[in-house]
């Protein structure tokens, strides 16, 4: 029997991710045990997630996961290359994984490892830095693209470069660089784009698309999830937990920036190279969030780029802590074969596994302050809510356990 990882931000679960379970199990046998590794409440584009951590991983187990695990902040919030280097530490610390499957747009594993393999050169390493500091560069997906394209024109494939192809890359890097020791094996993307914003009844949604429509107050999007994960999300809809808006916290970002126009800490992750200070300028003008990240934006910083500056901003996290190994996992949600997996890989893991919110106290001291600052964000993540409840609301959550 096989075990296999997932990174994954299920914002929200869909059919899509069902799907590549699915196929997961098709591949390597039906008795297989998925652990998805998933983000807390923010998420890799700057933002916060449509439901908490908690909601999200139940709807997870029920479409097909047998155990989650989470991703903690400020990981989870990160660029796709800091993203994809501490999920697999994580797999790599939890042990006894043999599979990590990623989803892409190519569906093919050699072209991708062949591309994985040409960016880790040397030679387009310091290609990459130069253009970087570059203050004309269009951010990392369009500088990346135009430094493969130069330099290995020969491996270069037309649409490489798009989201999960991206994101599978940075995958295929991470398990050779901290030599994770894991067979990778991808998933060909199906149905919408990315970044597809509307619905369309003849293909798997974008998970851009039902957090919009969710937003709007459409709950016909919900029938775009697998029918036990949308029985989650209503009933998270009815208690007043979705769909959560970072929106709302627009007047604690934008007086942080007013009241802070320098750093509050040295080498504030993702807000380097003159970013905070125009934050701080542009947070004199905007009205929001989105308008803040809207009149930051320049041919350099992506819109993802500038919303997770803000965080980190706000948090205070640096360039050192985003680098360094994550120091604990978390057990969100789980069913029998999830218990199974877990209960051996606790006896070899090396890193924490906690299983309830008491379990914390038992951390060791190098571990405390990664969960001070996962909790602080999940603290803060509760205004976002339709309804929000105390700040220690997440805190005393216990995991799910599918019967």
């Amino acid at each position: 029997m096989k075990n296999v990882a997932v990174i994954a931000e299920y914002n929200p679960f869909h059919t899509g991710h069902a799907y590549q379970i699915r196929k997961i199990r098709e591949a390597f046998g039906e008795e297989t045990t998925v652990i998805a590794f998933m983000s807390g409440t923010f998420v890799q584009r700057g933002d916060i997630a449509i439901a908490d951590k908690w909601v999200r991983a139940e709807a997870a187990v029920r479409g097909g996961a047998d155990l989650v695990l989470e991703i903690p902040f400020p990981y989870s919030a990160s660029g796709a290359e800091f993203y994809a280097t501490a999920a697999v530490r994580l797999i790599r610390s939890v042990g006894g994984i043999d599979i990590l499957s990623f989803g892409s747009e190519s569906g093919d594993l050699t072209m991708l490892s062949r591309a994985a393999e040409n960016m880790m050169t040397p030679e387009y390493q310091k290609a990459f830095r130069e253009a970087l500091k570059n203050t004309r560069g269009g951010g990392y997906p369009a500088t990346a693209e135009e430094i493969y394209r130069r330099l290995f024109a020969t491996d270069f494939a037309e649409d490489i470069f798009r989201p999960n192809n991206i994101l599978a890359m940075e995958y295929l890097k991470a398990i050779a660089r901290e030599d994770a020791g894991l067979l990778p094996h991808t998933v060909k993307r199906e149905g919408a784009d990315y970044a597809q914003c509307e619905l369309t009844e003849d293909s798997h949604p974008s998970a851009t698309a039902v957090r919009k429509h969710l937003l709007e107050g459409d709950l016909s999007a919900l029938s775009y999830l697998p029918a036990e994960v949308a029985a989650v999300y209503r009933a998270a809809i009815s208690r007043g937990e979705c769909p959560a808006d970072a929106e709302r916290l627009s007047p604690a970002i934008l007086s942080f920036f007013r009241l802070n126009p320098t750093p509050t800490v040295p080498e504030i992750r993702d807000a380097t190279g003159g970013l905070y200070t125009r934050l701080a300028k542009k947070s004199r003008e905007a009205t929001g969030i989105t308008s803040l990240a809207t009149l930051s934006e320049t041919k350099k910083y992506t819109n993802a780029r500038i919303r997770r500056a803000m965080w980190f901003s706000f948090f205070g996290v640096t360039s050192s802590e985003v680098s360094a190994p994550p120091t604990y996992t978390q057990v969100l949600a789980l069913n029998g074969r999830g218990q199974a997996f877990l209960k051996a890989a606790k006896r070899t893991a090396k890193i924490p596994i906690l299983t309830k919110p008491s379990a914390k106290d038992a951390l060791p001291p190098e571990a405390i302050p990664g969960k001070m600052r996962a909790d602080a964000a999940d603290e803060v993540a509760e205004s976002a809510m339709p309804k929000p409840r105390a700040a220690t609301a997440l805190l005393r959550h216990t995991p799910f356990l599918a019967k």
